[in-house]
């Protein structure tokens, strides 16, 4: 969700529904969530060349106990954080605040050097924590390299939280990854191809690209993904509906569907410095591996079960609100569950610029979190030069959760940038 200008302040879109019973609809949410129990260019190496480091669950550092809790427990199976429909509806509307507008059309992220974040990820793989992001699709390979118990997709557009829910419908009906990105794009697939682990050489996403690409455009498939999305929100999840959500999901449909994978972030006008889709699903990390959620079967599967268990929970809110965050960290308590890794993007440069950062550190203070913690952001040298960067357009960098918190607040986004550290690896 990184952008390059400020957002109007307190700037909120209006819904069609009366207010009255849009915020009835939003306690109700709330009471019942309350009572719920718990890059080399050629040739590319295959995939199964990587080393087991690269592809394994990484030793899982010993936690500690979360900030304001007690004993950390174990990494604890798959099936046990399982939430039922209900539950998910839950998370969804009691957490959610009302939304506030902004000014770009974030269809998919604009952070061609996400891949950076790689190593920190890693190091913090199965710790059995939570992730907690912002945006489109990025997340989804964050969610993949990490392997977190639960993740929380946190933004300020009611859009992206409708995007999420069309790609947890997809993720639902997928028979395979070509079959996820076809439904995403609208393309009928001839032939459903089954994905399996054993398959090698697994294909490409170059291959898996130009199969999708090549299949029949179909109407038929973006409504049908819609009328399930819509079906879910009001029968299985029990997420309140509102009255424009049936022409915002058409609006996101039609968008790839016009323009597939070249579809990227645009403001006033697509830049053409910013990743395509296709460009950031066969993006490859510094060794040269491609490593999207969509590069690998095995990850690709993670993400889908991720999904199906619904574990990847997406929020309407503000990291400096007082409703989303400041009930998630009371949900994670209460299930003594701590944050591994909070993308922030560069959300903290709006709420600098907006004088928030005292919210912000506040809702950060009060999340779960140890020593092994981190704060994953980007930063844009474009305009003003970080040194050591290599000229990316937006790079990341980590910092400790602790190291914030124990630091005055920065006098620019810029400052803030240069108490992070670089992106682990060979440095410019």
């Amino acid at each position: 969700m990184t952008t390059l200008q400020l957002p109007p302040s307190n700037a909120y879109v209006q819904s069609p529904i009366p207010c009255l019973i849009r915020g009835a609809l939003w306690a109700c949410a709330a009471l019942l969530l309350a009572c719920d129990e718990p890059t080399p260019v050629a040739p590319a190496p295959s995939r199964d060349e990587i080393p087991k480091r690269a592809i394994q669950s990484a030793p899982s550092a010993k936690a500690s106990s979360p900030a304001g809790g007690g004993q950390q427990p174990p990494n604890a199976p798959e099936a046990t954080d399982v939430l039922s429909d209900e539950q998910f509806g839950r998370l969804v509307a009691g957490l959610s605040e009302r939304e506030r507008s902004f000014f770009s059309e974030n269809l998919v992220s604009n952070e061609g050097d996400f891949l950076k974040a790689i190593p920190w990820l890693e190091k913090r793989r199965d710790r059995g924590g939570v992730f907690i992001g912002v945006g489109p699709e990025q997340n989804l390979t964050y969610v993949a390299l990490l392997r977190p118990r639960f993740g929380f997709v946190v933004d300020i557009r009611r859009d992206n939280l409708l995007q999420h829910l069309l790609y947890k419908s997809a993720f639902d009906s997928a028979r395979s990854r070509e079959h996820w990105l076809a439904t995403v794009l609208g393309r009928r697939l001839t032939e459903v191809p089954l994905d399996t682990e054993s398959e090698s050489p697994q294909p490409s996403v170059e291959a898996i690209l130009r199969r999708v690409v090549e299949a029949p455009r179909d109407a038929g498939v973006h409504t049908e993904l819609v009328e399930r999305t819509l079906d879910a929100m009001k029968s299985r999840w029990r997420i309140p509906i509102e009255a424009d959500d049936g022409p915002r999901l058409n609006h996101l449909c039609a968008a790839f569907s016009r323009l597939q994978l070249d579809v990227r972030f645009e403001t006033t006008s697509a830049r053409p410095d910013f990743p395509t889709l296709g460009q950031l699903l066969a993006a490859r990390d510094g060794k040269g591996y491609q490593r999207s959620f969509l590069a690998d079967v095995r990850d690709f599967e993670f993400v889908q079960r991720f999904e199906r268990g619904h574990r990847l929970i997406p929020l309407v809110g503000d990291f400096a609100g007082k409703n989303a965050l400041v009930g998630l960290a009371r949900w994670l308590e209460e299930r003594r569950l701590r944050v591994d890794v909070f993308y922030t993007s560069n959300v903290e440069q709006y709420l600098l610029l907006d004088g928030r950062w005292d919210q912000w550190l506040r809702n950060l203070r009060a999340l779960p979190h140890d020593q092994g913690s981190l704060l994953l952001r980007s930063y844009s040298d474009r305009k003003r030069p970080l040194p050591g960067l290599a000229g990316g357009v937006f790079t990341p960098l980590g910092q400790s959760w602790n190291a914030l918190l124990s630091t005055p607040a920065p006098d620019s986004y810029f400052d803030l940038a240069k108490l992070s550290e670089m992106p682990p690896g060979p440095k410019p």
